[in-house]
């Protein structure tokens, strides 16, 4: 069974960096549907830049965000 992403997000907060962090707190705070809009909304609620956002979806593991969309929410 995977772990849970919220549970994998607080655990690795120490990971990222200023602005990453900035992006794991909008998305913690909303969850999921902070993740279910486009790069850009997600930036913006972040106030963070999009290429931010790719890069925190990166460490999290996922090749973009189309597949970190299209993943099952794990809460």
């Amino acid at each position: 069974m995977e772990r849970p992403l919220l549970e994998d997000i607080r655990d690795r907060l120490d990971e990222f960096t200023a602005t990453e962090k900035k992006a794991a707190h909008a998305l913690l705070a909303n969850y999921p549907m902070q993740g279910l809009g486009t790069v850009a909304q997600f930036a913006e609620a972040a106030s963070v830049s999009s290429p931010t956002i790719l890069r925190f979806i990166a460490r999290l593991g996922f090749p973009g965000f189309a597949e970190f969309q299209k993943t099952p929410q794990r809460a």
